[in-house]
């Protein structure tokens, strides 16, 4: 469980802890029953959860990922198949692609630029939520932009379930 805080200006989780998807780090319990503090983040937009993976954006526009990455939905390089601490993606922070908003499916994430001009993804791709165009790459564990048809329309929000995703546009 996350609670965003008013305003943003803190996250808390509680619940299990098994993948690092409280980001508590490496030492953490496997399961917490008292909210803890996520720390790290600064002032945060939004959250999002997935089966055992978690992401947030900033009120900076930075995207932050932890826990399960086992088939890349945190969208970091397999070095590892957990991140314990929130891991801030560089190519997204202080780029031309700031984040706006985050959905999580199961096993994926997906990610909506601050222009609304671009969709990024990541994650498991096995009936093709990712959007990426068919089912070939199974796994996709940096975030890849999408192309056409969301290339040329104005998203203004992004979903994601267990195995699918949805786009609203203007």
């Amino acid at each position: 469980m996350l609670a965003l805080h008013a305003e943003g200006s803190a996250l808390t989780g509680w619940g299990m802890n098994d993948f690092g998807q409280l980001g508590a780090g490496p030492t953490s319990s496997l399961f917490y029953n008292m909210p803890i503090l996520i720390e790290g983040l600064g002032a945060v937009r939004c959250v999002a959860a997935g089966r055992r993976h978690t992401a947030v954006v900033t009120a900076s526009g930075h995207l932050y990922t932890f826990g399960s990455n086992g088939v890349g939905q945190c969208g970091v390089p397999l070095t590892s198949d957990v991140v314990r601490t929130p891991f801030l993606h560089q190519s997204l922070s202080g780029g031309t692609t700031a984040a706006a908003r985050v959905a999580c499916g199961h096993f994926h994430t997906l990610l909506l630029s601050s222009a609304s001009d671009s969709v990024l993804a990541t994650g498991l791709n096995k009936h093709g939520q990712l959007g990426i165009g068919g089912t070939k790459t199974d796994y996709v564990y940096s975030p890849v932009k999408l192309g056409a048809p969301l290339n040329s329309a104005k998203i203004r929000a992004v979903a994601a379930g267990y195995s699918h995703s949805l786009f609203l546009d203007s």
